[in-house]
């Protein structure tokens, strides 16, 4: 794997590349569709794809980041419990 030493400037020069892309794949001479509309939640789809699925998903990485952190936590733990096990091993085998 690569090792990058500043991560910012990649990070930065990935968002304008992304950017310039995107801008040069609107196209200039197609007929604009000028029917946008503002959401209308009374309409059950807008309601579920604008609203609840954002949250569930937001709630969901939220659970999902707290149970990792705290496996990671746990595993670090037991590092730690073990290396203390094996340096009193190896402490009484050395008396």
């Amino acid at each position: 794997m690569l090792k990058c030493p500043n991560k910012n400037i990649v990070f930065t020069a990935f968002t304008v590349f992304s950017t310039l892309v995107l801008a040069a794949q609107q196209s200039t001479h197609s007929a604009r569709d000028n029917s946008n509309t503002p959401l209308d939640l009374s309409k059950p789809f807008d309601l579920i794809v604008f609203i609840i699925l954002p949250i569930v998903c937001i709630v969901l990485y939220i659970i999902w980041f707290r149970r990792m952190k705290k496996e990671k936590l746990k595993a670090e733990e037991e590092k730690k419990a073990n290396q203390k096990a094996n340096a009193q091993e190896n402490a009484s085998e050395t008396n």
